[in-house]
């Protein structure tokens, strides 16, 4: 999958350097690994403006302004959590397609393992729109991590393609 992984940086990176599109990206269970497979690209920092890994709840707080009582009403790993990261993000950086991940990599025998929530808010026509979408994987931590890094990708490329309407 690293190789697909590389191939479809490239594109997303080729794509947003065409559409002059920038993009951040606010990760916690993935880590940064999202940001790191945009920076293995030549060229990338005519696109990425920003990568953060807010991995404690505090920092997803102080750093991208996550409510506290989003939070404890809907827990940290959810869309509604995903969506303020990723608003955080694009208000944070200036730029016009902020990514967010939150989710349990595992490993552990916590039911909630595997679960994940991908969340992209970007600049259309002069307003903010925001996605949201929740996974589940049962895998090793790392292939979740990958997979997670994969969809959000893919997710952003057609943004970027105009194929989300």
């Amino acid at each position: 999958m690293k190789k697909n992984l590389y191939n479809l940086s490239k594109r997303v990176v080729d794509l947003a350097k065409r559409k002059n599109l920038t993009i951040s990206t606010a990760e916690s269970f993935t880590g940064g690994y999202i940001a790191k497979s945009l920076t293995d690209i030549p060229g990338c920092s005519n696109v990425l403006v920003a990568g953060l890994v807010t991995y404690m709840i505090k920092a997803k707080e102080k750093f991208l302004g996550v409510k506290d009582e989003t939070i404890n009403t809907y827990t940290v790993v959810s869309k509604e959590v995903v969506c303020e990261m990723a608003l955080g993000a694009l208000n944070t950086t200036g730029s016009d397609i902020a990514i967010a991940t939150t989710g349990y990599a595992g490993p552990g025998d916590d039911p909630e393992t595997g679960k994940f929530f991908i969340g992209i808010a970007f600049r259309e026509g002069g307003a903010i729109r925001t996605i949201y979408k929740e996974f589940y994987i049962d895998n090793t931590r790392e292939f979740i991590r990958e997979t997670a890094t994969k969809i959000a990708l893919e997710k952003v490329y057609k943004i970027i393609n105009g194929g989300l309407k």
